[in-house]
């Protein structure tokens, strides 16, 4: 009788194990494929472009393995309830950081304000900031020494993954996104003299100088500097070339070979399955940016939404 039992117990425990086996294999065997994807392509995009910064590394390989995750767990996402999704949406938007803005634009550099230079370079090299908002406005609020300057310094020094174009305003209208790499060649394929000011200004200061204290010199050394015999303020109110509006910036762009990324949803305020499958497989830019009629709301950084979704299915 006893062996009877054990028997029984045994065949049924076995069928449980294969039961669970068989649910757990596809996930797990999923998940190391991932896994496998992702570490394959760190090793050839170093061993591709050795010079590339980690940061850069990372956001491309992610873009090639995360494709592959959603497609694998893709047929689950109906189980995921709507409050997740708006957690999914909320966790995975980027907050914008406007305060450098103001601070870079607002007063000249050599106005004897130090706490201007200090906002400019905390907001630079602290690396919490992964957008930086900037508005255009109606196109004469920037100076396009300024602009490049940013770039140069956010692109060398910073974390700083793009740059979020608006316009007039407090309208906030959404023009696109860019790296700080692309804004700087495109500015400086325009104005060469920004390029080699800004290299002259960086060599001066030793490599052991600390991150902050080598943006503080270059803004101050920037400021001093004259642009084709001009001061900074004097060059700033030549038409087409001080002042940078949304025409002028998509000029420099294309004839650097480059543009702005406008992938962009109108919403409403509401998430739902239909809007996330629009921003996972819709695009291929790292980044979507959510409008209410034209204006923007918020920044979804696609990668941070797919590994939110991800864990929201998994534990459905």
């Amino acid at each position: 009788m006893a062996i009877e039992w054990l028997k029984g117990f045994i065949i049924s425990a076995g069928a449980l194990v294969i039961r669970v086996f068989r649910r757990a294999a596809p996930v797990a065997v999923a998940g190391y494929l991932v896994v496998a994807i992702f570490g394959l392509s760190i090793l050839f995009v170093k061993s591709r472009w050795p010079a590339l910064r980690d940061a850069t590394v990372t956001t491309i390989v992610l873009l090639v393995a995360a494709p592959l995750a959603m497609a694998l767990l893709w047929h689950r996402l109906t189980s995921v309830k709507a409050f997740g999704l708006e957690v999914s949406l909320a966790e995975s938007s980027v907050q914008t950081n406007a305060e450098l803005v103001a601070a870079i634009t607002g007063r000249q550099y050599f106005s004897g304000e130090k706490h201007i230079i200090d906002q400019i370079r905390n907001a630079i090299v602290r690396g919490e900031t992964e957008i930086v908002e900037i508005n255009l406005r109606n196109g004469d609020y920037w100076w396009s020494t300024r602009l490049y300057l940013l770039a140069a310094l956010a692109d060398d020094y910073s974390t700083i993954q793009a740059f979020a174009f608006v316009g007039l305003g407090i309208q906030r209208r959404f023009l696109g996104l860019c790296t700080p790499a692309v804004l700087r060649k495109a500015i400086a394929k325009a104005f060469p003299t920004f390029a080699e000011v800004y290299a002259e200004l960086n060599g001066q200061w030793p490599a052991v100088t600390a991150p902050g204290g080598r943006v503080e010199n270059i803004v101050h050394s920037w400021a001093a500097h004259t642009f084709e015999g001009k001061s900074e303020l004097e060059f700033s109110e030549l038409e087409s070339k001080g002042k940078v509006s949304a025409q002028l910036l998509g000029d420099w762009l294309s004839q650097a070979g480059e543009q702005l990324s406008t992938d962009s949803i109108d919403w409403c305020g509401i998430s739902d399955s239909h809007l996330l499958r629009q921003i996972l497989i819709g695009y291929r830019e790292p980044y979507v940016a959510l409008l209410r009629n034209g204006r923007l709301d918020r920044i979804v950084n696609r990668f941070a939404l797919t590994v939110r979704i991800a864990e929201q299915t998994l534990k459905s």
